[in-house]
């Protein structure tokens, strides 16, 4: 799961990964200190930093590198986050939902309300003298 969210470290299934990591790992020196510095890197501290975006790539980079590594897997550190491949459509989905889930909390905080429309079937309107549309009269009998 690491690898295949490295592109968005925000992913479920990425964090899910990263929250494996002490325990599938939890005998390796590397992986333990790899993900230590991950964490670190991640720390509201940094995030004022101007190379805070470089910080946490690298960080991300260690960790995979290191986790690879106790795989059995050479990963080559320079690829790592260069050779990603994620669709449009995915980034575009996950904005659309950000934007769903934005407009349903504004109207559940009672900031926005539920936009209602009106819709009148066709057949119950009827032109009227001088063209405008007018609802047409209907009697509906109980039974």
């Amino acid at each position: 799961m690491l690898m295949a969210h490295r592109y968005d470290v925000t992913h479920r299934d990425f964090v899910m990964g990263l929250n494996m990591v002490p325990i599938e790992f939890q005998d390796s020196a590397d992986c333990k200190a790899a993900f230590s510095a991950y964490l670190d890197a991640y720390h509201a501290r940094n995030t004022d930093r101007e190379d805070c975006a470089l910080i946490r790539k690298n960080a991300t980079i260690r960790l995979l590198t290191a986790v690879g590594s106790e795989l059995g897997y050479e990963l080559e550190q320079l690829d790592l986050m260069e050779q990603v491949y994620a669709p449009k459509g995915w980034s575009d989905d996950v904005e659309k939902g950000a934007k769903i889930a934005s407009l349903l909390t504004d109207i559940a905080d009672g900031k926005r309300a539920f936009p209602v429309f009106t819709v009148v079937a066709p057949n119950l309107l009827q032109q009227g003298a001088e063209g405008a549309l007018a609802l047409r009269v209907t009697a509906v009998e109980n039974g």
